[in-house]
């Protein structure tokens, strides 16, 4: 078996690039992997690709790394919420991409997450799909 447990934030994001997708966990406040976030933060990549279930609250988390400008695209189910004024003054402005998914559509995308990032997955899983996957996809720069 493959040893996945990293040494520290920096190790485990070694491998996020410019113009990477990152998928963050959470639910509003509620689990949002906040060393991760501002692992990310430091860590520098931009033109980021964002998948999660919202586009972050306060000044903190999502919202701080939003804040950076390093964050091309947003990809989530409820991006609006009464403390989420920084995505709101970013995609005012057209400064962040939204890709607004029903809840339910990106539950079902996000099993799919690992395997279409994997190039020898890539063809077989394109072909079984395509139809429910198109968008996610694109958005993703498989297609």
């Amino acid at each position: 078996m493959i040893n996945k447990i990293a040494a520290s934030v920096a190790e485990a994001l070694a491998g996020v690039k410019d113009g990477s997708t990152v998928m963050i966990g959470g639910f509003g406040t509620a689990g949002t992997p906040l060393e991760l976030i501002d692992g990310l933060i430091e860590q520098g990549a931009r033109d980021l690709t964002v998948v999660n279930n919202n586009a972050g609250n306060g000044d903190t988390g999502q919202a701080a790394m939003l804040a950076t400008g390093r964050v091309r695209k947003i990809i989530c189910s409820f991006p609006r919420q009464a403390d989420s004024h920084v995505f709101d003054g970013l995609y005012r402005s057209d400064k962040l991409e939204l890709e607004l998914v029903p809840q339910g559509n990106l539950s079902v995308r996000l099993p799919l997450f690992p395997i279409l990032h994997k190039p020898t997955h890539y063809a077989a899983t394109r072909s079984c799909c395509w139809a429910a996957n198109q968008g996610f996809l694109k958005a993703i720069g498989l297609m």
